[in-house]
C-alpha cells in the first residue's frame, strides 16, 4: 500500500486558493462603456446633446447618430445609432 504525503496538496490548494480570493473584483466587465474617439467627439463639436451627426469611422464606415455626452459629462460626441 502506497502511502500519499496529502500535506503538498493542501499547501497547493491553499495557494489556487488564495490566488482565487485575491483576484475577485479585479476582472474588466464587459459592461463598461468605452472612451469615445477623437472622430466621434470632433463630429459633435459644433453641436448641442441631441443634435444629428454623421462621421467616417477608421474601417471607413459612415456612421450616423445623435450627439450625446460621454460617463464624465463633459465631453459631446456622437453616439451612433444601433
Amino acid at each position: 500500500m502506497k502511502i500519499v504525503n496529502h500535506k503538498k496538496y493542501v499547501f497547493l490548494s491553499m495557494i489556487l486558493s488564495s490566488f482565487l480570493i485575491s483576484s475577485q473584483g479585479h476582472c474588466t466587465s464587459s459592461t463598461a462603456t468605452p472612451e469615445p474617439s477623437a472622430i466621434a467627439i470632433n463630429a459633435c463639436s459644433d453641436k448641442e446633446k441631441g443634435d444629428a451627426c454623421e462621421f467616417t469611422n477608421d474601417k471607413g464606415d459612415s456612421v450616423n447618430g445623435r450627439c450625446g455626452y460621454a460617463n464624465d459629462q463633459s465631453k459631446l460626441f456622437c453616439v451612433a445609432y444601433q
